[in-house]
């Protein structure tokens, strides 16, 4: 459930702000992805276990196909429309985190897609009350490859939402989205919007245009600030006499209260130690190496945490220092995406070849992370 307060700005990271998205980023695709590394690799996405209980490795867009060539590109299309708005809408990316967060019904979510979220997502979940029951059976519910999505007995728009909703990473660390809502609250927003039904969607669209401009009324209809001037000026007045007969005992309050909080900020400021910077000016950047100074403070969201995810789904050698490697950072090191120095570089080379030995791994068409 999410926190009912959040703070309203993450403390900056040590080693800067892309290294802390790749911590991020790493963290979540093995838990999201618990597959063995021995798996990384296959074409379809898939591990080599049984179909029905397969763990995949990542996911793509091709594994919503289905033996109808037509339906198999419509799915892919819409997959493909979903991905973009999710790396770029920071409310379509949001809402998604909240409702996998919050334990609602996915299903029940994409149906009840705002119109403005249906924009970013790119097309409107079509989800009738035969596609919620096949969506929720135990067939379906968890296995991208159930029959009756196979077979197409599912409509293409409702069944893709549900596996972009349960395929969007969930980051709990530098990437969690800001200014989240409790998930009572969230809830109810999404159950004051009526599910979409093809009918109502093609037939009953409301026009945005018809709408008054409610922003430059009252509420009784009249333009705002256009009367009762006069009240508002003896208004004024009254509360500066009110105001001038306290202001000497409200100076000394003031005083007293200023004088409390700078001993409470010397005491805190004895107390907290400001970290020293991770580097000096003498250190030398090693190879592939980020910029050691300055460090980046500043990210675009979801935009950053989106493309490193995406980069990290095709991208075998990423997966596999993920899966390998316990410490994260010094994974995020060997993909450079973390800054070091010459003197690390030499402990970390033997260390990231040995992962990924750069005379024996193959290399991939895209896969970018880790070749600096």
């Amino acid at each position: 459930m999410a926190s009912s307060f959040i703070p309203p700005k993450k403390p900056d990271p040590q080693l800067g702000i892309e290294c802390a998205v790749c911590e991020d980023v790493l963290d979540t695709f093995k838990g999201t992805f618990p597959c063995p590394d021995s798996d990384v690799g296959d074409k379809d996405g898939s591990s080599s276990t049984d179909a029905g209980d397969d763990i995949h490795c990542t996911f793509k867009c091709t594994m919503l196909c289905t033996g109808d060539e037509e339906s198999c590109l419509k799915r892919r299309e819409l997959c493909e429309k979903g991905q973009k708005g999710i790396d770029t809408s920071k409310s379509l990316y949001t809402h998604i985190w909240q409702a996998n967060t919050c334990n609602m019904d996915i299903v029940d979510v994409c149906a009840r897609l705002s119109t403005s979220l249906q924009m970013y997502l790119g097309f409107a979940p079509l989800c009738t009350e035969t596609d919620y029951n096949l969506l929720t059976s135990e067939d379906c519910r968890d296995n991208v490859n159930c029959e009756a999505a196979k077979n197409s007995e599912i409509d293409d728009s409702c069944f893709t939402c549900m596996w972009l909703f349960k395929s969007t990473p969930l980051f709990a660390g530098q990437c969690e989205p800001p200014g989240l809502k409790t998930c009572d609250k969230f809830r109810k927003k999404v159950a004051e919007e009526d599910p979409i039904t093809k009918e109502k969607y093609i037939d009953d669209i409301p026009d945005p245009w018809s709408m008054p401009p409610w922003a430059q009324f009252g509420t009784l209809g009249q333009v705002v600030g256009s009367s009762g001037l006069l009240g508002q000026r003896r208004l004024r007045r009254r509360r500066r006499r009110l105001l001038s007969g306290a202001m000497e005992e409200s100076e000394m309050k003031v005083s007293e209260m200023t004088e409390k909080l700078r001993l409470k900020s010397e005491l805190k400021s004895r107390l907290v130690a400001v970290p020293p910077p991770p580097f000096t000016k003498d250190d030398e950047r090693g190879i592939g190496s980020l910029k050691l100074n300055p460090l980046k403070k500043s990210m675009s969201f979801p935009g950053n945490c989106m493309k490193l995810w995406r980069q990290m789904e095709a991208s075998p050698s990423g997966q596999i220092f993920a899966r390998r490697m316990d410490d994260t950072r010094k994974a995020c090191k060997c993909m450079c995406q973390c800054p070091y120095t010459t003197g690390e570089w030499l402990e970390l080379q033997p260390i990231c070849e040995n992962i990924v030995a750069p005379n024996v791994y193959p290399f991939v068409l895209g896969d970018t992370l880790g070749r600096k």
